[in-house]
């Protein structure tokens, strides 16, 4: 017992001084052991509030003289002592009652209060000037003394006005020639009229000036005449002693000397200021600070010109630039070390830069070009990296925080193509825009993908991986070590032994974003499994994820790990390599379904990968896709006796294939020997080919080291469309029927789909297109235009003019055209590769007909003798036919047929050719060529410029609408999507901006609002819903990158516009729905600000014209409330909840929501919550002290004041101030929103609250955004039901069985339960049968004031 006593009394101790050491910390200074300037100026408010009628009170200002000299020879220890020494002698003056304090650095104050006169402050004034005087010293004596400012005032006085009073006091004492004191008297200065500015002379504003003034005459020698007091203080010296006159030379730093000097006669030559920046000397010739001068000739009476001199001393500046420029010229030597450059991109200009080794702009290859139109124009990006670079720069312009990526880049010294790794990180304004990304580029080393040594790396991998490649490591798993790493664009090689392989698979593993991803491929990053898998005879496995990258997005990856032997040694290696499996972001929504993978292989099985096929294909625009078939024959078949096993054989064919196809395409299990591979977007054919007949090569060499894999066939069918005419079932059967056509081929195999075309002209041999085609020139193309040509031609220019993009004017004519004339097909080809070679770039078919595109683009220009000549003679070629040709005894054609090819001309260079096919009408009008090719060619100059000056707006005020906002929100789920935030946002009183301000800028208004929204979120899933209503969607993220884009958000938007916007949030993982998280969003929204009555300022309480919180207080803007919180067996009032609320300029009052959640964001919340527990805690006390007893009130705290760091300090110092109150009648309210606070920290903060005998209780317990493991993993004191739980709690059994059991979950835990919005009787009865005894809400009042509530409850005790 007597051990347990004495634990108690310990912990109490302890206690106890942990309060004591928190008060001391929240009011004590620390160096002199007086109250702090916060503490002493609330003790003076305190005092100046409770004087009596007959009081007077004075306050004194005293200053250290010369204190600067102490710190400057004695050294701060010094300082510090005659800090401690002031304060020592203060305290002995004063009495005890008297406040003494410390202001700041060399500055105290002093507070008399009652029956004070004036002979009694003068005699304390003068007393202190006699006490503080001070030689401090050994070798050298510094003399201290003190200057006092006293002001003499009656009851009625502010602090700020006493302070201004006596500072200007203390003012005139040091004027005087300090250590003297001067009194002022508040009835000796309203009798006098004083008026403070004209007590200011020229001489005080030159000592007190924060820049130096001195007169310089230019003689042979120059020198100085005069120098003001700032002067001297700046740079020093003392004004009393400075030599006059001074020459220059004795000042300025002999380094500096001569180009001061010269900068000074060339300003007196050209009669204009001059400026410059130099060394002088100080502390008497022991240092040199850095001044920037600004220097004019003035008129004085002087044989030789006087030069007026300002001098600003920028040596912190300065020397800041050097040390720099010396970390630059740091960063600079280590990586000329390496073969990294610098480079960085302007994000508001789009400029680019590179670095030159000396670290100065240079072309250097790339040099300052627009990012990254210029590179790709200019022909330093290899064309199968333009879409990857283009990609790489969107994301970098949306305020991606950090990226990388592989590009194919043309060398600087000879005409060929490296593979370089780009990365970058974003840099942002102090708002939180995204201004410049910086990064470094190293040209990846050419045995990148080799290496003699290793089966897997002697046959070299294809370097198109790269672009593809996160992450590529080569591990020792016995050692457990690293000896080659390449991840997210960096060679990490040279610290690969910093940490072991077993680590790395871990870091790996935990970017999973799924933990039952995490847990599914668990084995592929435990070192000690993939050596138990190795010795089971295991030697691909391959994994696809969901992953977390650095910038915190979610993205879909391959992994894929390669185990072998080291043929030296025996040791087994890790080859691991994780590629983007979803580079364009396409796969997302196909791969997020409800999916099934192929037993064996783990590939999508046959029906998953159909759905992935046709959603991808389903949105095909523009380009090619393809389907390719992998056959492979030879499979060995299931023996009892054991031998290869063929699952583990199609496993490893599917793991080399996910390797060496790279992450632009899909695979799937078509049938037992047969692979699907989807490629939603294919350049061109013959890299497809490339690529493919690389794979089955790599295939090849990598299974012919197994044994049993030798008679291995790998057929591989394709079939290539344009992805507008994708359709998978068919395209599937076609590139499985070319496996067929090869199936006895004795060698592995690639082959595309071949169609019989039915375009005449490109299918008829050369020979038969110079012998059978008459080839002529139209001698009509200038004549002028019939009837018809001319409504045809106004149909074309109509067409042409509606238009808003190259892409519709040129489809608009080409049909017209086609119409016109009946022709099956009408198109333009566009010269490639030197005008050897053509691609389609435009196309219009009749109906039933099929496109020609992708069979015509990349053919040699040799194939076409019409073109040629048209080419050669620049003039329009016609064809017609003579006669039917027979081709293989079939007749390809039973009818006239007439082709038309006519030259696109740009000057005297042909860039292409307009083609007509098969003209059935008006064959002779010729003429509307003639007018026709010229517009057309103009159309792309005329877009090109307008979409200079107009696509930012035309892109971002162009958005989908409220319809395809409708459409997309039901198909917005987690089913396709890992995570996703929604933000919602709004412009309350638009047409109220319109009317006052004007249309222009509430156009210009939106303007903004969208392009910030695009700027941080990008367009893909951006909407307008109303005309000022915008909801944009951020899927794959994590939820810190999410908030972070919202708060730059908020910051750019009120900024430029404050208070005018409404913005809400929802974010989520798991499970969600894109419909239900947008009403949560906006939702947020409209809290933001309730209330709005329409007007231009969404939030009534005009903050932004007080300084801080504390100024709008004073100014009383705000007020507090109190709810009373029932019994509701007796009807008596068991405590109180104190709410904030806001007055108007008219004085109404306004509810929290009108200006809670921006003070929240803007930070200046926590003041006001402390400010309502002050108030609560006086109101408290008052209640005390005038015998209404205590009555127990609870205050909120918001997310931002809960997390801060001081909260804990603050609240102890404030109830400090209320000894008599006892801890438990405070009660403070967390909120279960408490926004990005985690459960665990909550816990910690309430554990330190408890500690100190703080109550802690949960608001709103129940609402929309319920937390229960908040409820279950937090000791509360009470908790409050949500009013959203009372409301229907008599007509809904479900919610009725619901809060029971939460009522009874609260008293079996000891928690008190109080019911919130409790409006009928019926809801009371209800929650009185459940135990439920205290109650807040309308049935028994509003809150109301302090006085009403007194007058209502707490005089007769009960509720009335």
């Amino acid at each position: 017992m007597k051990e347990e006593l004495a634990g108690i009394i310990s912990g109490e101790q302890a206690q106890e001084a942990y309060l004591k050491d928190l008060q001391r910390s929240a009011s004590v200074d620390m160096v002199s052991g007086l109250l702090n300037r916060a503490a002493t100026e609330h003790y003076i408010k305190d005092r100046l509030h409770k004087m009596e009628q007959t009081d007077t009170c004075a306050l004194f200002i005293v200053d250290l003289d010369d204190f600067k000299q102490v710190n400057d020879i004695l050294g701060h220890p010094a300082g510090d002592q005659v800090i401690r020494q002031t304060a020592g002698m203060l305290s002995n003056i004063f009495c005890a009652s008297d406040i003494v304090g410390r202001l700041g650095g060399d500055e105290f104050a002093v507070f008399l209060c009652g029956q004070i006169t004036e002979e009694l402050v003068r005699e304390k004034a003068a007393l202190i000037c006699e006490k503080l005087q001070m030689a401090l010293g050994d070798r050298e004596t510094v003399n201290v003394t003190a200057s006092v400012g006293a002001y003499l005032a009656e009851k009625g006085q502010e602090f700020e006005g006493l302070y201004q009073s006596a500072d200007l006091a203390l003012y005139k004492a040091k004027k005087a020639g300090k250590h003297q004191f001067y009194l002022k008297n508040q009835d000796k200065a309203s009798k006098d009229g004083f008026r403070p500015a004209n007590l200011i002379t020229l001489g005080g504003l030159l000592e007190e000036m924060g820049c130096g003034v001195a007169l310089l005459e230019m003689g042979d020698m120059p020198q100085v005449i005069y120098v003001s007091p700032s002067y001297c203080r700046i740079m020093g010296a003392d004004f009393k002693t400075f030599p006059l006159p001074m020459p220059l030379q004795k000042l300025i730093h002999p380094d500096d000397l001569v180009m001061l000097e010269d900068a000074l006669k060339e300003g007196l030559q050209s009669k204009t200021a001059v400026e410059h920046t130099h060394r002088i000397t100080g502390n008497g010739g022991q240092s040199w600070y850095w001044w920037h001068i600004r220097a004019n000739q003035v008129e004085y009476d002087n044989p030789n010109p006087v030069i007026l001199v300002t001098a600003v001393d920028v040596t912190g500046f300065k020397e800041e630039e050097l040390n720099q420029n010396e970390r630059i010229s740091k960063l600079r030597i280590a990586l000329n070390q390496t073969s990294k450059q610098l480079w960085e991109v302007d994000l508001s200009t789009g400029k680019f830069h590179a670095y030159s080794r000396d670290g100065k702009y240079r072309a250097l290859g790339w040099g300052e070009a627009r990012f990254p139109d210029n590179l790709i124009q200019g022909g330093w990006i290899h064309p199968n990296s333009v879409s990857q670079v283009r990609a790489f720069a969107e994301e970098l312009f949306n305020g991606r925080e950090q990226g990388f990526g592989q590009f194919a880049v043309r060398s600087e010294e000879a005409d060929y193509y490296n593979w370089v790794s780009v990365s970058y990180r974003t840099l942002y304004d102090e708002v939180g825009r995204a201004v410049r990304a910086v990064g470094v580029m190293e040209e990846l080393p050419l045995d990148a993908f080799r290496h003699s040594r290793w089966p897997l790396e002697q046959f070299q991998l294809p370097g198109r991986l790269a672009a593809d490649l996160i992450i590529r490591m080569r591990a020792n798993l016995e050692l457990d070590t690293v000896e080659a790493l390449w991840a997210e664009g960096s060679n990490l090689g040279g610290r690969a032994q910093e940490f072991r392989c077993s680590q790395a698979l871990q870091w790996e593993q935990q970017k999973i974003f799924c933990r039952d991803e995490q847990q599914e491929f668990s084995a592929y990053f435990d070192r000690e499994e993939l050596l138990r898998l190795y010795h089971s005879g295991r030697r691909w496995l391959y994994a696809e994820y969901r992953r977390v990258d650095g910038s915190g997005d979610v993205r879909w990856v391959r992994y894929v790990l390669y185990l072998t032997e080291d043929p030296d040694n025996g040791q087994v290696y890790l080859f691991a390599f994780l590629l983007r499996l979803d580079p364009d972001q396409q796969l997302e929504p196909a791969i997020g379904g409800q999916l099934h993978r192929d037993g064996v292989t783990r590939l999508f099985d046959r029906e998953s990968v159909r759905q992935i096929a046709e959603s991808l294909l389903a949105g095909g625009k523009g380009g090619n896709c393809a389907v390719a078939v992998l056959q492979v024959n030879g499979l060995p078949q299931k023996t009892v006796s054991g031998g290869l096993d063929p699952d583990w054989v199609r496993y490893d064919i599917s793991a080399v294939l996910s390797l060496v196809l790279g992450g632009n395409c899909i695979l799937g299990q078509y049938s037992a020997d047969q692979t699907v591979i989807i490629f939603p977007s294919v350049a061109e054919k013959k890299d497809l080919r490339r690529n493919l007949e690389d794979a089955v090569a790599f295939l090849r060499r990598i299974l012919t080291k197994e044994p049993g894999c030798e008679s291995l066939r790998f057929l591989m069918g394709v079939h290539l469309t344009p992805a507008s005419a994708g359709v998978y079932d068919d395209m599937v059967v076609r590139a499985a029927s070319v496996c067929s056509s090869w199936w006895n081929a004795a060698t592995d195999t690639v082959d595309f789909f071949q169609e019989t075309e039915d375009s005449d002209w490109i299918n008829l041999p050369e020979d038969v297109q110079e012998k059978q085609m008459i080839i002529s020139r139209p001698l009509e193309a200038g004549a002028a235009l019939s009837e018809r040509e001319k409504d045809a031609a106004l149909r074309c220019v109509t067409a042409m003019l509606t238009a808003r993009t190259l892409d519709a004017s040129l489809h608009g004519v080409l049909q017209n055209i086609g119409e016109y004339y009946r022709a099956d097909r009408v198109y333009t080809l566009m010269l490639v590769e030197n005008q050897n070679a053509v691609i389609m770039s435009f196309e219009w078919v009749r109906p039933g007909k099929r496109r020609i595109q992708q069979v015509v683009s990349g053919m040699r220009l040799e194939r076409f003798p019409l073109l040629k000549r048209c080419l050669a003679e620049r003039q329009p070629v016609f064809l017609r036919r003579r006669e039917p040709i027979d081709l293989n005894g079939e007749a390809v054609q039973t009818h006239p047929w007439y082709f038309a090819a006519l030259p696109l001309l740009q000057g005297q260079q042909v860039e292409g050719f307009l083609c007509v096919e098969n003209i059935k009408e008006h064959g002779e009008d010729v003429g509307l060529f003639g007018t026709l090719v010229p517009l057309l060619l103009q159309q792309r100059e005329r877009f090109h410029t307008e979409e200079r000056s107009a696509a930012t707006m035309e892109q971002l005020m162009s958005l989908p609408d409220l319809r395809a906002y409708s459409q997309a929100v039901y198909s917005i789920t987690s089913e396709y999507y890992s995570s996703m935030g929604v933000v919602g946002l709004d412009i309350p009183g638009f047409a109220d901006i319109n009317s006052r301000f004007g249309f222009e800028y509430g156009s210009k208004m939106l303007w903004y609002v969208a392009k910030t929204l695009t700027d941080l979120f990008g367009t893909a899933m951006l909407f307008r819903t109303w005309e000022s209503e915008f909801a944009v969607f951020y899927p794959n993220t994590t939820r810190e990158v999410f908030v972070g884009r919202c708060g730059r958000l908020r910051s750019i938007l009120q900024r430029r516009y404050p208070k005018q916007i409404r913005i809400g949030r929802a974010w989520a993982a798991g499970v969600f729905t894109g419909k239900r998280l947008a009403e949560e969003a906006r939702a947020a929204m409209r809290r933001a600000s309730a209330g709005y009555d329409g007007s231009v300022e969404p939030f009534p309480v005009r903050l932004e014209e007080y300084p801080s919180v504390e100024d709008a207080i004073r100014a009383g803007r705000f007020t507090v409330y109190y709810q009373p919180r029932i019994d509701m067996r007796t009807g008596t009032i068991a405590g109180a909840e104190a709410l904030v609320r806001a007055v108007a300029d008219d004085g109404s009052i306004i509810g929290p929501s009108g200006f809670i959640e921006f003070m929240e964001e803007g930070g200046s919340i926590r003041e006001l919550d402390l400010y309502i527990l002050e108030q609560a805690l006086s109101q408290m006390e008052k209640w005390r002290a005038g015998g209404k007893g205590i009555i127990p009130v609870s205050v909120n705290l918001s997310r931002v004041t809960l997390a801060h760091p001081s909260t804990l300090a603050s609240v102890l110092a404030i109830q400090s101030r209320y000894p008599l109150l006892p801890a438990s009648a405070l009660e403070l309210e967390v909120t279960e929103r408490s926004g990005e606070i985690e459960t665990a920290e909550i816990r910690k903060l309430a554990e330190k609250f408890h500690a100190c005998g703080l109550n802690i209780s949960l608001d709103d317990f129940g609402s929309q955004y319920a937390n229960f493991s908040l409820f279950t993993n937090v000791q509360f004191q009470t908790v409050k039901l949500d009013r959203s739980l009372i409301a229907e709690l008599a007509n809904n059994p479900m919610n009725r069985t619901f809060v029971q059991d939460l009522v009874q979950l609260c008293r079996t835990y000891g928690m008190i339960c109080v019911a919130e919005g409790v409006e009928t009787k019926a809801q009371a009865s209800a929650l009185l049968e459940m135990g439920c005894i205290y109650a807040q809400g309308f049935l028994y009042d509003r809150p109301l004031t302090a006085d009403a509530l007194e007058k209502k409850y707490l005089e007769n005790g009960s509720c009335k």
